[in-house]
């Protein structure tokens, strides 16, 4: 009979690896993702059609996300929302709408 000479890791070890897993998950930017109600600590894009020619479009990014990428991303879903509406550029307005 042969025997194996393989370790199982203890339920200690097991969690200590969960939780660091789960903490490195933490430590990365915001990906370009629809916001969700589950989990809006993860941050993402979310938009709100206010008229039929209007649309309010918000990127929320965690600390990792950099100002230009966050920037970037609202860009970009700004521009996927006018293809939706096959609106065109001119009909999108930048900033604070107060």
């Amino acid at each position: 009979m042969r025997s194996s000479n393989v370790q199982r890791s203890s339920p200690i070890a097991s969690a200590l690896g969960l939780v660091l897993a789960g903490v490195t998950a933490c430590t990365t930017a915001t990906p370009y993702q629809p916001a969700t109600l589950n989990h809006p600590a993860a941050g993402g894009y979310s938009d709100q059609q206010i008229e039929a020619n209007r649309s309010r479009v918000t990127f929320a990014g965690n600390s990792m996300t950099s100002r230009q990428t966050v920037e970037t991303f609202l860009l970009y879903r700004a521009a996927q929302r006018l293809c939706i509406n096959n609106q065109t550029s001119d009909q999108i307005r930048l900033g604070d709408p107060g």
